[in-house]
């Protein structure tokens, strides 16, 4: 199977155009041999609403961390895209990554992530207060490792939001109280981000 053939699994429309995408990178000082990370997030923010607190920290637990902005987002707002071509800039840049990536996505960057995953198949899928919409998310390439945390009292994803999510993808959901939605900006951001880390050690890592 071709890369085009990859990235386009259940979709033979023709391709999404190219445009320009913003990612930030943090490294690991040493490699740890762990996946990296491909963090999409769901607002016009794109991969800055990571860069304060969660690349760094992921980079130091030795996860190679990437920050995507989608066209409309970041830098790369003033091109204009649809929920097709930001899985498209989803797929496209885990395609480009050194390995076969993990991919997170908050909020709204979740319904772009559930897109995605119909014709990427990531080492794992992470999703973060998810905002899936009202359709049925399309069914994942490679039935990825999925988890999906949140705050059961956000009121931009709530508890039922959350729990609708996680029976779509066959798990339990992972609540942290008082997290907010925005967990990663929030006082307490590291405790969701390290049990995330601590959940990909036991379920990717070393494979």
């Amino acid at each position: 199977m071709s890369r085009l053939d990859l990235l386009r699994l259940g979709d033979r429309r023709e391709p999404v155009p190219h445009a320009a995408r913003e990612v930030i990178t943090s490294e690991p000082d040493e490699p740890a041999g762990k996946p990296a990370l491909l963090f999409v997030g769901g607002d016009r923010r794109g991969a800055g609403i990571f860069a304060e607190h969660w690349l760094g920290h992921a980079a130091g637990r030795g996860f190679p961390a990437y920050a995507l902005s989608v066209r409309g987002q970041g830098r790369a707002a003033e091109v204009k895209g649809d929920l097709r071509a930001w899985a498209s800039d989803v797929a496209q840049t885990a395609a480009s990554l050194p390995a076969r990536p993990v991919i997170i996505g908050h909020s709204k960057g979740a319904q772009i992530l559930a897109e995605a995953l119909a014709r990427y198949p990531a080492r794992a899928a992470v999703f973060v207060a998810p905002r899936l919409g009202r359709l049925v998310p399309p069914t994942p390439a490679g039935a990825p490792p999925t988890l999906v945390v949140g705050d059961p009292d956000d009121k931009r994803a709530p508890r039922q939001m959350l729990e609708k999510a996680a029976a779509h993808y066959g798990v339990a959901p992972l609540f942290f109280q008082g997290a907010g939605h925005e967990m990663m900006l929030a006082a307490a951001w590291r405790e969701p981000l390290d049990a995330i880390l601590d959940w990909l050690d036991g379920t990717v890592v070393g494979e």
